[in-house]
């Protein structure tokens, strides 16, 4: 599994990737000196990547001679060179050229504003957009809007200029003065009919996003034809200046931050075949709870949105690669964890912190963030069998950032699942204003470069050893990714109540299993889809479940449910933390009866949130009968008419869940005792800062023990194993 002489001294692949910011005039020699600095320094592979400041044209022949030339020199130093596709980011773009060629590639976004008038009352409103896209009155009485009566405006809607000017000096003959005026936005004229207590007013508008940071405005990614121009003018142009020979020797491209906006053009056709209805007219019910149909327009907007991206962007980028035999590394913000299953190596960025900064402190900000939570993108590698996660490291921290800051965050992104580490960043120069490009600069610029190797070593026997073999973690927490979607508004999705409760409840899973040290992977509920099913394991690419925890949802996709069951019926284990399903997201769903039969509850009773004291009734899910209350919230699978042990189990906390998992999984190694204070139940103390990440490959295990804290403990541990032999590496000495 793990070759010792190779992890004294890994291969030069394994250390760290320098994102190389080429920003000022550049220069062959200076560059060939820099790649030899960043050799010399413990680098493993450079990323090319163009930014503020450059004054080489980008995508110029002078910029492809000069990435050749990079290409030469980082070869001859054994360094791996990947290309971020952008200058300078989010991708999609190519440096401007695709919205300036093509005004009708930019992105829109869409906003709405609600106002309450009196019966009578004369309604002169402008609308929150330069397009309409929707306009209702919703009559009021008891003080809840009657949706179903709902009234349309749009005829109502014209146009207006917005802004008066008095233009000097003019060129008409004889006066020096013209009054003027300009910005036509649209405007609702209307007077409110009476017979109500009042109305509500919905005006809901498009507009075209004209402030967006290095381009001005940005890529409608929801548009298939913004990206093939995209690939035609970066990476078909890398591929024609490089030539063949050259660009096959390539590591791959760096896409970054490419996300779709909540609007584009192309949204209401696709979601039109995809759904069945009109997307336009259901508009509001993306702010607003407009009755029973709310939940599924919400999940229907953002699966169309999120299946648009993927269709338009996301896979012909990953396809283009792939035929090329180029890698796709990325770090993107995403709308659910499936949207990266495309690339060869998913990441995000994570490491924004000095060493002091608490555990939990981190945790809480990072664990229900796609974007923040490393296990994310290594789950998901483990599921479409990849075996690189990057984390996109130290961006924003700042001139203080320290060798200790840097290793502190190493460890801890180890311990989540990341074995590519991107440092962010090493700079060309930082002349004039570059050095507030998100500093610091890891590279020369700063007093502890001489220093840095060891870093680096460090780096890349962590990268090593936890790229051998596979992830191994036996236990999958499903995402109530739909839950939340159903429960958050537009903009920002600004969540209600049962949206922050659903967050809060599946943190703390999160949170409490990571205190255990019980590795776990998030399993995006579309994922199932996927899976195959022997005897009681959830096999998913390389990831391999014994128990899928549910935590409370208030829904749940069909094809998500019947593998769960399917995977019951086989003798594997489903144990729910919370709520059940109560609401429907798919059209003739039957989702909410089978999961409330499966445990015993009745359909339309209130959702039991986790701590709301309901007495739980463990089910036995081949007979469908109630086998009684169990200990704590759940009892041990019992047997149906054929014998065969069945497990669609309930636990009233996440303490339950972990005295659940110690008796049916029992953890391969453990922390019995933090400084001679034994384990709690409840996993309280020391033990909480401790992350454990463990890989497998045969019979072999290995397991890395990141101490998150400030504090120097002692630990006691307990291997399961029979006559293991055991060894302790040393990642500072290779020993």
């Amino acid at each position: 599994m793990l070759d010792e002489a190779a992890f004294r001294n890994p291969p030069v692949a394994y250390g760290p990737m320098a994102m190389w910011f080429l920003n000022g005039r550049l220069a062959g020699q200076e560059l060939r000196r820099q790649i030899y600095a960043m050799a010399a320094g413990g680098v493993g592979g450079i990323q090319v990547a163009a930014r503020t400041g450059l004054e080489t044209p980008y995508l110029s022949q002078r910029w492809f001679e000069l990435v050749g030339l990079i290409q030469d020199a980082a070869e001859q130093h054994g360094l791996a060179v990947w290309l971020a596709d952008e200058f300078p980011y989010p991708s999609g773009a190519s440096g401007g050229e695709v919205v300036l060629r093509h005004p009708e590639y930019r992105a829109w976004q869409m906003e709405a504003t609600c106002v309450r008038v009196a019966p009578g009352a004369e309604v002169d409103v402008q609308l929150p957009g330069t397009v309409a896209l929707r306009a209702c009155g919703v009559p009021v009485g008891g003080g809840v809007a009657r949706w179903p009566e709902a009234i349309s405006l749009e005829a109502n809607v014209g146009w207006l200029q917005h802004e008066q000017l008095l233009f000097e000096p003019s060129q008409v003959y004889l006066t020096t003065r013209r009054y003027m005026s300009n910005a036509p936005r649209p405007t609702l004229s209307w007077r409110a009919p009476g017979g109500v207590q009042a109305w509500e007013i919905w005006l809901v508008a498009a507009a075209e996003i004209t402030d967006y940071k290095f381009f001005g405005s940005y890529v409608d990614l929801c548009n298939a034809d913004a990206c093939t121009l995209f690939l035609e003018t970066t990476y078909e142009r890398y591929f024609a200046r490089l030539g063949p020979e050259r660009f096959s020797r390539l590591a791959g491209f760096f896409l970054d931050e490419a996300h779709p906006q909540n609007w584009s053009w192309r949204l209401p056709a696709f979601f039109r075949r995809r759904c069945g209805y009109d997307l336009v007219e259901a508009l509001p019910a993306l702010w607003t709870d407009v009755g029973p149909r709310t939940t599924r327009v919400r999940y229907d907007y953002r699966q169309s949105l999120t299946e648009l991206f993927d269709e338009s962007f996301m896979r012909p980028v990953a396809g283009w690669c792939q035929r090329r035999g180029l890698q796709l590394s990325l770090e993107v913000p995403s709308t659910r964890n499936v949207v990266q299953r495309h690339a060869d190596v998913p990441g995000i960025d994570p490491g924004h912190d000095k060493v002091g900064v608490a555990l939990d402190d981190v945790l809480a900000r990072e664990l229900p963030s796609y974007r923040g939570n490393l296990n994310f993108p290594a789950s998901l590698a483990a599921q479409t069998g990849r075996r690189r996660v990057l984390d996109e490291l130290f961006h924003s921290v700042g001139w203080s950032l320290t060798l200790q800051d840097m290793k502190a965050m190493l460890d801890r992104a180890a311990a989540r699942g990341a074995n590519v580490f991107a440092f962010h960043a090493f700079c060309y120069t930082i002349g004039g204003l570059r050095k507030w490009d998100a500093p610091p600069s890891e590279f020369e610029q700063n007093p502890y470069w001489p220093h840095f190797s060891k870093l680096a070593d460090y780096a890349a026997r962590l990268a090593y050893a936890l790229s051998r073999g596979r992830r191994f973690a036996p236990v999958a927490l499903l995402d109530p990714v739909t839950s939340v979607w159903a429960h958050s508004a537009l903009p920002g999705l600004r969540c209600d109540e049962t949206a922050q409760r659903l967050m809060t409840e599946w943190t703390s899973l999160m949170r409490e299993l990571l205190a255990a040290q019980r590795p776990y992977d998030n399993l995006d509920p579309l994922l199932l889809a996927s899976a195959s099913i022997e005897a009681g394991s959830l096999r998913i690419g390389e990831a391999d479940s014994q128990v899928v925890v549910l935590p409370s949802v208030t829904n749940l996709e069909r094809v998500a449910w019947t593998r769960l069951e399917e995977l019951v019926a086989t003798g594997g284990t489903v144990v729910a933390c919370g709520a059940l399903p109560s609401e429907d997201i798919e059209p003739a769903s039957d989702v909410i009866g089978r999961c409330h039969a499966a445990y015993g509850d009745e359909v339309g009773r209130e959702p039991a949130f986790v701590g709301e004291g309901r007495r739980e009734a463990a089910i036995d899910a081949t007979s469908g009968h109630a086998a009684g209350s169990g200990d704590g919230g759940r009892r041990e699978a019992g047997s149906g008419g054929g014998g065969r042990r069945t497990s669609f189990l309930r636990v009233a906390s996440p303490a339950d869940l972990l005295r659940l998992l110690d008796e049916c999984l029992p953890a391969d190694l453990r922390l019995v005792a933090v400084d001679d204070v034994e384990d709690t139940a409840d996993g309280a103390g020391a033990r909480r800062d401790f992350l454990l990440a463990q890989r497998r490959e045969g019979d072999q295990d290995l397991f890395f023990l990141a101490n998150a804290s400030m504090a120097v403990h002692t630990c006691e541990l307990a291997l399961r194993a029979a006559d293991a032999a055991v060894m302790r590496l040393d990642l500072e000495t290779g020993q």
